[in-house]
């Protein structure tokens, strides 16, 4: 009776909280039981509550041991097989949750209430789902779902994956990301959640984040990494949280006179464990001789990663969220990336990393940390000690030194956009003013590309490259202060679609599928077609510009290409989080609107999203409210 008096003080302590003073308890109960030879299956019970509490407590890899050594006992001890599939589920092995779960459900369903079946079908569904994303990067059912029906509360977690990438040193000691094998526009690369993230609050009516919030976050991001690097070394059996631990001393980095393994360790402690092969799995003797295990992570080391390794990501108008990642702080920027990210709004803030242009195996991978598309000074300036040394960069350095008129364009552009805030202040005439000055400014562009010794003989990839770092000019006309009016010609409307499409195409030359692109031409597409009917503007070249025009549709037939985007079952992937603001603001429904004005903004967005995103339509969505039959036509929900 001694032994079932320290059981029961061991249920109270886990009743109220305390895991780690009753798995104290319940491994006494384990011994007496064991000498007492007081029966199996009190010692399956006295492992399995002890499980139990070491799963309060994430100690996912001790947990398994104990309901390893009931199941060797008594392998259909219904609490232990749910507890052990529990901490696989905490050490994010879900091909062997799978396997759990199914077994359950097929041998055990006589024994389990309803309610349990059904959160047994549920966790069999997730960890389904969870383990198509970890090996094989499949994310389309859980994007779809959250397209047709948008969680108020965000976007819904996601696991990470990593695919054809590897780490390698570069030049001056630094590292960077490569591709493993050929990659076409649109593949995905690895998805990452952020190791920490933290919220910092904005003062009301600031624009940008003040110093004080800046060094608030950098505490706050500090503080979570010392709590994570402290849970990750109280649980090293758990290779998870070993390879936490790797990532982190890796973005310490790098270290001149270190090992190869410090600075560019194997992919192995990068890539979700559920992806491992099953030796893998587990820490080994090699994992042990890392020399992480001898690191000392002290403040200074751990500020280090804070310090290099923030991003900042827009949040509402009260805060917005900082975080590190691991693989994404170790990809290196370029002006002219050839990778995109998808960021979803999630409470890790995922991103979704995806090839936007062809790349050969072997080649780097780079994506832009910030916005590429304003003046050479702008650029370096957002972050002074980065200097980008892509061709594109080197080239606008050279002709700003050359072309006196480049140079004092570009500082024009600055000008204009530093002084955006105050249009609203501005009267009707200095309004309209200001909007002939960016016109002038965006002709002038063309000018100089068309008739200047120096600028005419660039190739056109390169004349791109100089129209979208004075892009600015384009994005004013569509500022609410200086964009045209409701009852502007047609002709003059038509002329500032042309502008925004040529700015488009500019931009997707450096950098395909650009949320800013696709924001441009669906805020001005909504705009226009929200305020006239398609007659009206067909006479003035809106058919030919936005629905037959090849070099931006790159299909034959409207209806057709619609119905691929919209029928049930189509190959679809996430779209970026501003993109998704553009889609539903523009399709909102209005007492005012036509039928068809709501199917041409609906059909023009999918399009010019493939068209921004990549040479060949790859992404495609479902539009929860549009119904298509089997001819074709189209109906509202």
């Amino acid at each position: 009776m001694a032994a079932e008096a320290i059981r029961a003080e061991g249920n109270d302590l886990y009743a109220r909280g305390r895991y780690t003073q009753a798995i104290n308890k319940y491994e006494l109960y384990i011994e007496l039981v064991t000498k007492e030879k007081g029966g199996l299956d009190r010692i399956v019970c006295g492992h399995s509550n002890r499980a139990q509490a070491y799963l309060q407590l994430r100690k996912y890899t001790k947990a398994l041991e104990d309901v390893r050594k009931a199941l060797e006992l008594d392998p259909t001890h219904l609490k232990s097989l749910v507890r052990k599939a529990k901490a696989l589920e905490g050490l994010k092995i879900y091909q062997d949750v799978v396997t759990i779960y199914k077994s359950l459900l097929q041998n055990f369903k006589d024994q389990l209430h309803d309610v349990h079946v059904k959160d047994f079908l549920r966790s069999l569904q997730d960890a389904e789902r969870k383990d198509k994303m970890t090996r094989l990067g499949q994310y389309e059912e859980l994007v779809d779902s959250y397209w047709d029906q948008p969680c108020p509360n965000g976007a819904p977690m996601m696991e990470e994956y990593v695919g054809p990438v590897e780490l390698r040193r570069v030049e001056r000691m630094d590292r960077g990301l490569f591709a493993t094998k050929d990659l076409e526009p649109g593949d995905l690369l690895f998805v990452s959640n952020s190791i920490v993230t933290v919220r910092v609050p904005i003062a009301k009516g600031d624009i940008q984040i003040s110093v004080e919030s800046k060094s608030e976050a950098m505490h706050l991001v500090l503080d979570s990494l010392k709590r994570f690097v402290n849970h990750a070394f109280d649980n090293l059996q758990d290779f998870s949280q070993f390879q936490l631990l790797v990532q982190v001393d890796t973005l310490a980095g790098p270290y001149p006179t270190a090992p190869l393994s410090r600075d560019c360790p194997s992919m192995r402690y990068f890539t979700p464990v559920n992806a491992l092969p099953p030796g893998l799995r587990n820490l080994m003797r090699p994992d042990l001789d890392h020399p992480t295990i001898r690191a000392d992570f002290s403040h200074s080391t751990l500020m280090k990663v804070v310090e290099r390794r923030q991003f900042t990501h827009w949040g509402n108008d009260h805060d917005e969220l900082t975080g590190i990642y691991a693989l994404p702080s170790l990809m290196n920027h370029s002006c002219t990336p050839n990778v995109t990210v998808t960021t979803m709004q999630n409470e890790s803030v995922t991103k979704i990393f995806r090839a936007c242009k062809s790349v050969k195996k072997g080649e780097e991978l780079f994506y832009a940390y910030h916005n590429i598309f304003c003046p050479l000074e702008d650029r370096r300036a957002f972050y002074p000690t980065l200097c980008c040394t892509c061709a594109r960069c080197k080239l606008e350095e050279r002709l700003v030194a050359e072309v006196p008129a480049l140079k004092s364009l570009e500082a024009q552009c600055s000008k204009f956009w530093e002084q955006k805030s105050s249009f609203s202040q501005l009267s009707p005439e200095e309004r309209a003013k200001r909007r002939n000055q960016c016109i002038i400014c965006i002709r002038l562009v063309e000018e100089l590309l068309q008739k200047n010794s120096k600028l005419q003989i660039l190739r056109t990839h390169e004349k791109d490259w100089i129209r979208a770092t004075l892009i600015r000019f384009h994005r004013l006309l569509l500022d609410p202060a200086l964009s045209l009016k409701d009852d502007a010609l047609k002709e003059d409307q038509l002329s500032e679609m042309r502008l925004i499409f040529e700015a488009v195409r500019a931009m997707r030359t450096v950098n395909p599928g650009s949320d800013i692109a696709l924001a441009m031409i669906s805020e001005e597409y909504s705009r226009v077609v929200n305020q006239n009917s398609r007659k009206e503007l067909e006479p003035h070249g809106l058919s030919d510009l936005f629905l037959t025009d090849k070099s931006v549709i790159r299909s034959d037939d409207t209806t057709q290409q619609a119905f691929n985007v919209c029928e049930k079952g189509s190959s679809r992937a996430p779209l970026p989080f501003e993109w998704s603001y553009c889609l539903w603001s523009t399709v909102s429904l209005s007492e005012n609107n036509e039928d068809f004005k709501v199917v041409e903004s609906i059909i023009m967005l999918v399009k010019v999203a493939n068209y921004a995103m990549h040479e060949k339509p790859v992404l495609q969505i479902q539009v929860p409210f549009l119904a298509v039959s089997g001819n074709s036509e189209f109906h509202l929900l």
